[in-house]
């Protein structure tokens, strides 16, 4: 929030998503710099006047863009079907990289978090060629992702105790207490003038009311004291 200068109107799901996965911080980190456009790619690097190159470096011509560096490129298209996450690497044109991550939540969340881990082995074997000038071979990346998914898992596990249950909602229906026990419900309401209503029943286990009440009368406005 503080990123976006408290603008409720510049918030996206897809940066809620981001923290929720069920990957390294590392990793979170670096989709966080995905959503935000600040990830150095060469097109991006260009536009900035930081260099004057933008080819991608495995294509001669093609302008190095986030799209093509994960998704577009030749090289990493055997990648994504390798590593069972084919329905990730689908990028309509007309589609921001926001909403793109907030339609993988129609995914399974395992290959959710498998195909976060490949865009981050992706940007290493990027790095590594444009730097070291050093390829890295498909079958050393997609075995250094399913051995990442394999550590955070045994991770998560070992910490947290496996993947925590939801919380349990209220029932949408009344549930009778077992029996020699009295259930208690209350409930209250606020008007628009700041008058308040409050009720309460008490019932046993056979589901017969013991207490009823409800006022007559409303409260005093709130903030006023009886």
């Amino acid at each position: 929030m503080l990123g976006k200068s408290c603008n409720l109107d510049l918030f996206h799901k897809s940066c809620l998503d981001i923290w929720s996965l069920d990957i390294t911080p590392k990793v979170r980190h670096f989709l966080w710099r995905l959503c935000t456009g600040t990830l150095p790619v060469r097109a991006y690097l260009k536009h900035r006047h930081m260099t004057e190159y933008s080819d991608c470096p495995w294509c001669v011509g093609t302008p190095e863009t986030v799209q093509h560096v994960f998704f577009d490129c030749p090289t990493v298209r055997e990648i994504w079907v390798e590593c069972e996450c084919t329905e990730m690497s689908l990028w309509p044109n007309d589609m921001c990289f926001l909403d793109l991550m907030e339609s993988w939540g129609k995914l399974d969340a395992k290959k959710v978090c498998r195909g976060a881990i490949l865009m981050w082995n992706l940007w290493n074997r990027r790095n590594a060629m444009v730097f070291n000038g050093k390829e890295v071979y498909h079958p050393v990346i997609v075995g250094r992702v399913f051995c990442l998914v394999a550590d955070c898992n045994t991770y998560t596990k070992r910490i947290y105790g496996g993947i925590k249950k939801p919380s349990c909602r209220n029932p949408k229906s009344w549930k009778a207490p077992p029996e020699g026990m009295i259930k208690i419900n209350c409930d209250a309401s606020l008007s628009v003038e700041g008058w308040v209503g409050l009720s309460v029943i008490a019932r046993d286990w056979i589901g017969k009311g013991m207490l009823y009440l409800q006022p007559a009368a409303e409260l005093e406005p709130t903030g006023v004291q009886s």
